[in-house]
């Protein structure tokens, strides 16, 4: 990415730059040099509220200066440059993790064996400490903030006496229930949240993006909908200082993931790294950066937000469904971060005699993208069907990732009609054929096409008029879901393929 524009209206010119964002510079390896972002600079102006100038140590970023004035406006997203200074002001350890951060002054971050912060000390004497399953699982966040004139040295971390500390909240994450300061505060749901006061629960929804931002917070408040929070979005996750909480603060909003702005911190937590939005990159190495070298381990999306997303994964997963006629697909991430890509003919335009639809015809192939629950909801429902499911393990999630995001976003295009009419989840990407190009094709083609080789094979050619026969190598492409579930069953092995089946 290189210039965000903002405008309003038809044409973009009401309003125009606004909330621009502009990339003025990478270097060779894809990180930031340069970065203009526009903003609410007082009350009632706007204007350039970060203008910043990034230099790297190879991959790490080592200092970040900011020409432009600090905005006047309370909460904005910016950049604040609190250091001011032309040395280093981001250390990290020998696994490239971020420890110290001179301009959110942050004394020390201590990690677990997977990069996952422990401990995040600041230099005020406030702190957060981070609970974790033996499998990474986020379960709880301690933030306490220290009374005045606490001092920690950098590369630091101090324990506070009880009588050192002003004020402490905890957060417990217990599956989809959260806890605030042991109390009850919402349970995710597929379509949102739900709150309880007493007996009663109160249901808030969220209408997405296709990148599945939380743009919009509703209520239904007896037979109308209330408008509790609107989200707007630079590029990487900021958002614009116009944004309406009317009640109370709702942290799940870019990509769906949780904003910790307690003490300044502004950054979202994507379960296996923390992101930075404000200048567009993470702290700790891609834990799959070995599989691709041509990008820093440190950039988000291959610098291209808007088109992409991070599902914040490590593994890929191919489906095959082999009742009936079958059906393939291919999901990345894990948990609360799985996407589900799925192709077909969605639409049900063409009519079987009976007049009803006919999802195997030839027509226009419609491509879904779902996220979250929507995606776990798609798996569970599709595993009452009996499917085969292989775990890919020699390419990056993020790369297939971004070549099905591609082809996703290479149209707007939403059904007509069928049960994905008009949703954002679904594009009308070309055209579905039966013999050529349908789910088990797409699913063969962004393999092969991006650097895995569990389909890669070898099938016998006649070298003579002789009959003698040779071994010659083959990317397979399979048309049928069943033919790929037999190949896959036989193929799986340690470093390729994992079967399983439910």
């Amino acid at each position: 990415m290189l210039n965000a524009d903002y405008g309003e209206g038809d044409n973009l010119s009401a309003n125009a730059g606004r909330f621009s964002e502009i990339i003025t510079g990478y270097d060779k390896n894809g990180n930031i040099e340069g970065l203009k972002r526009s903003g609410k600079s007082s009350s009632t102006t706007y204007g350039m509220i970060d203008n910043l100038t990034l230099t790297y140590d190879g991959n790490q970023l080592k200092n970040v200066t900011d020409a432009a004035t600090d905005p006047l406006y309370n909460g904005v997203f910016n950049f604040v440059d609190e250091n001011k200074g032309s040395g280093t002001e981001y250390l990290y350890d020998s696994n490239g993790n971020m420890q110290q951060d001179y301009n959110k002054k942050i004394s020390k971050i201590q990690y677990t064996l997977l990069y996952l912060p422990t401990t995040l000390q600041f230099t005020n004497g406030n702190r957060k400490d981070y609970t974790y399953s033996a499998d990474g699982r986020k379960l709880k966040v301690v933030h306490k903030t220290a009374i005045a004139n606490i001092s920690v040295p950098m590369g630091q971390i101090k324990e506070l006496a009880a009588s050192q500390v002003s004020q402490t909240h905890t957060v417990d994450y217990c599956g989809n229930v959260i806890y605030e300061n042991g109390s009850l505060n919402k349970v995710l749901t597929e379509e949102g949240y739900a709150t309880l006061s007493g007996t009663t629960p109160t249901f808030y929804y969220y209408l997405k993006n296709h990148q599945g931002n939380n743009r919009i917070v509703v209520r239904l408040n007896g037979t109308s909908w209330n408008t509790e929070q609107m989200n707007h979005y630079y590029p990487f996750g900021g958002v614009f200082e116009v944004n309406t909480e009317t009640s109370g603060k709702q942290p799940y909003k870019y990509n769906g993931k949780e904003l910790d702005r307690m003490h300044g911190l502004d950054w979202y937590d994507y379960g296996a790294r923390m992101m930075d939005a404000a200048l567009g990159r993470w702290h700790v190495v891609d834990p799959l950066a070995e599989k691709y070298y041509s990008i820093s381990p440190y950039v988000y999306c291959g610098n291209n937000p808007v088109r992409y997303t991070d599902p914040g994964g490590d593994s890929i997963r191919v489906y095959n469904e082999t009742q009936a006629t079958g059906h393939t697909w291919i999901s990345v991430g894990e948990g609360e971060d799985l996407v589900v890509y799925s192709y077909g003919r969605y639409s049900g335009t063409n009519k079987r005699p009976d007049g009803s639809s006919n999802s195997l015809a030839d027509g226009p192939g419609v491509l879904l993208k779902l996220t979250g629950e929507e995606a776990k909801a798609y798996n569970e429902k599709k595993a009452t069907n009996g499917m085969s499911v292989f775990v890919v393990t020699d390419v990056a999630d993020e790369v297939i990732a971004t070549a099905i995001d591609e082809k996703f976003n290479s149209s707007t295009v939403m059904p007509n009609t069928g049960e994905y009419q008009d949703s954002p989840s679904a594009h009308v990407t070309n055209k579905y054929s039966l013999t050529s190009n349908n789910c088990t094709t797409i699913v063969s083609d962004v393999l092969n096409n991006n650097g895995s080789k569990v389909l890669n094979g070898t099938m016998y050619q006649q070298t003579s008029s002789f009959g003698t026969w040779t071994t010659v190598p083959v990317q397979h492409r399979f048309v049928v879901p069943a033919s790929m579930q037999n190949y896959l069953i036989k193929t799986s092995k340690p470093g390729g393929t994992v079967y399983r089946t439910r």
